[in-house]
């Protein structure tokens, strides 16, 4: 069904209360995980994406991303860094990074205040082995406020996203994240998926929590875009 990512819903444990996977490399998901190979810095192929939420190099991606890997590193500066996974949640497919790196945190809003037909955008990294390793920008709407199967954990949205968007953020006009880019439906055009927000927080250590500035004013896209470029990395893992 999934172009990025394939998985099986488990309506038993398809709560924000489910369980919490930290560090356990190797749990079995029932995913098939975006691939990617790792040899120098020309052949630094991707296998999804990660963004920077705090000043002390705390990064968020999906679990599915970094799923049953030895090692995870990201691209920084035009050089590879070892990253460290903190947290996993292999339920919800989340999962917390940290590196040694800097940028622009990004604000993590609540996935409660989004209304369908807002509009959205996410920076990424797809199909990098083909369409290289620069950024690419893509822009849509919430499509609706649940995913497949009205699952309540996801956005459904209208963002072209593919393979190598995933972990990406899903970013409002006001600069928060309100979901991280899942999946896409292959049955049907532009039908994606973005788990929301709101399943980051039980995940984050204390010191990675930023209070969120509701006063923020709605940008352009485009100075979006631009404002956090340097806050979303290209991942890959051994």
């Amino acid at each position: 069904v999934y172009d990025i990512w394939v998985g099986v819903f488990d309506e038993e444990n398809s709560n924000p209360n489910a369980t919490l996977y930290l560090s356990e490399l190797g749990a079995e998901t029932g995913t098939t995980t975006v691939g990617g190979t790792l040899n120098d810095r020309d052949n630094f192929f991707g296998s999804g994406t990660a963004f920077l939420v705090s000043d002390l190099g705390y990064l968020v991606t999906n679990e599915h991303v970094i799923h049953d890997r030895e090692s995870v590193y990201i691209m920084y500066q035009g050089e590879i860094v070892s990253a460290e996974v903190i947290a996993r949640d292999t339920v919800n497919d989340v999962a917390i990074l940290k590196a040694d790196v800097t940028g622009m945190p990004f604000e993590i809003g609540s996935s409660r205040s989004v209304v369908r037909g807002s509009e959205v955008m996410t920076l990424g990294y797809p199909n990098s082995d083909s369409q290289g390793q620069n950024q690419k920008a893509s822009f849509g709407r919430i499509n609706s406020l649940t995913g497949f199967g009205d699952d309540i954990r996801y956005f459904q949205i209208d963002v072209p996203v593919q393979p190598g968007n995933s972990g990406g953020p899903l970013i409002n006009a006001r600069g928060q994240v309100v979901g991280i880019v899942t999946s896409r439906l292959n049955e049907a055009q532009v039908v994606n998926f973005a788990i929301k927000s709101d399943y980051i927080f039980p995940l984050l250590p204390d010191e990675a929590l930023t209070s969120v500035t509701e006063e923020n004013s709605e940008m352009s896209m485009e100075e979006l875009s631009n404002l956090f470029q340097e806050s979303v990395f290209i991942v890959s893992t051994e």
